[in-house]
């Protein structure tokens, strides 16, 4: 199992939204999600269109790709190895993800919209 460490980097950029705002005194604390559902919560199928930028999460390893999750009901995504490749070498400055370089079920990335 990988950590935070393992799959992020100090000043990688990621996508989040806002799940909870709790006042604790002269404080403030911020719950954060990267789920693609809760970054996503107000698309549907229909609000999806060429060259948009929508976050995704690898949801299974299939023989030829992944499928990703994208958090908005009735879509996915499907990842081909080949172009996984320059993700995970540039992303984890050539260390692999796991077994051959693969992504692990956990990984987040930025998915275009072609």
């Amino acid at each position: 199992m990988y950590g935070v460490d393992d799959l992020f980097q100090v000043g990688q950029v990621v996508v989040v939204a806002v799940v909870g705002v709790k006042r604790e005194g002269h404080s403030v604390r911020v719950t954060l999600s990267m789920a693609p559902n809760d970054v996503q919560c107000s698309y549907t199928p229909g609000s999806i269109v060429k060259s948009m930028i929508l976050t995704g999460a690898v949801a299974s390893v299939e023989d030829h790709g992944y499928i990703m999750d994208m958090g908005i009901p009735g879509t996915s995504a499907f990842l081909p190895k080949a172009n996984a490749t320059a993700f995970i070498q540039h992303q984890n400055q050539n260390k692999p993800l796991g077994k051959a370089n693969e992504m692990q079920i956990v990984a987040f990335i930025l998915v275009l919209v072609f």
